[in-house]
């Protein structure tokens, strides 16, 4: 948990990320708590997500923008053999999703930027290997009423693959 309030990533993205929420204190906020695997060519990991966003409705019917911020802390790790240790750590991004609404179902699609960090331990030595990239995203969603929603989401970001599944509830 130390690792997601690092102060040089956290508090820019959180900022960042309340400044383009302004508005009334509780309308149109949305949070979110989920599970994603993350996979690219050489590692499959697992994580815990949790989103915190605010809707903004574009004024168009069934239409809406919440820009967001999501943090991953990582859940398991991968051992090669007995000298090479690899573990997701954590990620931080922030998202601009883009929602559409059809009868209690809904699409969206997400841009994102974030920051992502791997733990390697190899010979007693450990490292951080972290990036930061751009990625694109995108699911589906169905509304059990108006403040709870349970969604899968597929976001690729460079060569990694996030496939999730939330709960939404909107405040």
């Amino acid at each position: 948990m130390k690792a997601l309030l690092n102060k040089k990533v956290t508090l820019p993205l959180a900022t960042a990320a309340l400044l383009a929420m302004s508005g009334s204190a509780n309308a149109g906020w949305v949070g979110g708590v989920g599970y994603s695997m993350l996979s690219d060519s050489d590692f499959d990991f697992e994580a815990f997500q949790i989103t915190v966003g605010r809707t903004l409705d574009m004024n168009v019917a069934g239409l809406v923008l919440t820009p967001e911020l999501r943090l991953w802390s990582g859940a398991n790790r991968e051992q090669i053999d007995q000298t090479l240790d690899v573990k997701f750590d954590h990620g931080v991004a922030l998202a601009l999703r883009g929602e559409y609404a059809f009868g209690s179902a809904y699409a969206f699609v997400a841009p994102s930027y974030g920051r992502y960090v791997s733990k390697v331990r190899t010979f007693g030595q450990k490292e951080n290997f972290s990036s930061n990239e751009f990625g694109i995203g995108g699911g589906l969603g169905y509304n059990f009423n108006e403040r709870t929603a349970i969604e899968v989401t597929y976001d690729n970001v460079d060569s990694l693959d996030i496939i999730s599944a939330a709960l939404r509830i909107r405040f």
